[in-house]
């Protein structure tokens, strides 16, 4: 059975025939620009974001070995400060007992003796304590 179009119909066919064709057009265009956008991302990808992770790969290890390096030495600082604390603390120590025996000296040596004015006592404290 053939059908018999009438001109309404066969431009209907190549109205059809053309959408046909510029949705062909459009989907060969579509492809197309998705292969050049996966080549330009593919470039993308081997060339500056493959350096910017080696950088950022880098910085962590420069950070990480930094932060071991600061707290070595704020270990050493800290075992430093302690020592030379209490070097300065034996020091201050040794200096109390002396100025306590030096002091009980005096005071049995001023109940022996008969008082004097307290300028004389100050000058000679001063005067043994400066030998």
């Amino acid at each position: 059975m053939s059908v018999a179009l009438c001109d309404t119909c066969s431009v209907c066919v190549c109205v059809c025939v053309c959408v046909c064709q510029s949705w062909s057009q459009v989907v060969r265009q579509t492809e197309a620009l998705g292969r050049v956008m996966r080549s330009h991302a593919d470039d993308l990808n081997s060339g500056p974001l493959h350096r910017l992770a080696t950088l950022i790969r880098d910085k962590q290890q420069v950070k990480k070995s930094y932060q071991s390096l600061h707290q070595q030495l704020e270990s050493q600082n800290h075992k430093v400060c302690w020592e030379i604390l209490s070097h300065v603390a034996r020091g201050l120590k040794v200096k109390v007992h002396f100025l306590y025996f030096y002091s009980s000296n005096v005071n049995r040596q001023m109940k022996h003796q008969p008082q004097k004015s307290s300028s004389d006592v100050r000058t000679q404290i001063l005067t043994e304590t400066n030998r």
